[in-house]
């Protein structure tokens, strides 16, 4: 048989084995950033809020927001709003990394607490924070979703 037979009937083989291959390489690599859903409450003092936590990797660090944002669109006074974030490890969920509440100091639409760091290489690592509403006299605090693990190489 020629050539020509054995590259028309080798070329599929290769393209079908190139995808799956392809595809096998996409369900181990490790995701960039993981983000949970939105959380929605209120109305407080007449805003409705939502909130989310957010870890994603840019180079070699590792980075954890929480955000929480007036669902109404419309300003939010200074310190209506806060934030505190952490990160834990997957394994054991030991805590890494913590922040403070921090309140908005400018009338803003949202507001966002972000911090930097990891406890090391080969770990997965999920974020979760929790968010402040002031209701004319005191703060409703409420937690955000926990993210989805983050693998850091």
């Amino acid at each position: 048989m020629s050539s020509s037979y054995w590259k028309s009937k080798t070329r599929p083989v290769v393209a079908i084995v190139g995808m799956v291959t392809a595809r096998m390489l996409s369900l181990v690599s490790p995701a960039a950033a993981d983000v949970s859903p939105w959380n929605y409450y209120g109305p407080i003092s007449g805003y409705n809020y939502e909130n989310r936590s957010n870890v994603h990797l840019d180079g070699s660090q590792m980075y954890f927001e929480a955000r929480v944002s007036n669902s109404n669109g419309v300003l939010v006074p200074i310190g209506y709003m806060g934030a505190q974030i952490s990160l834990y490890k997957v394994s054991g969920g030991a805590l890494c990394s913590s922040t403070t509440m921090t309140y908005n100091s400018y009338q803003n639409y949202d507001w966002l607490r972000y911090a930097d760091a990891q406890c090391g290489h080969g770990i997965y690592y999920y974020a979760r924070g929790s968010t402040a509403a002031y209701n004319g006299t005191l703060y409703a605090y409420y937690y955000t979703a926990a993210t989805p693990a983050l693998y850091f190489p």
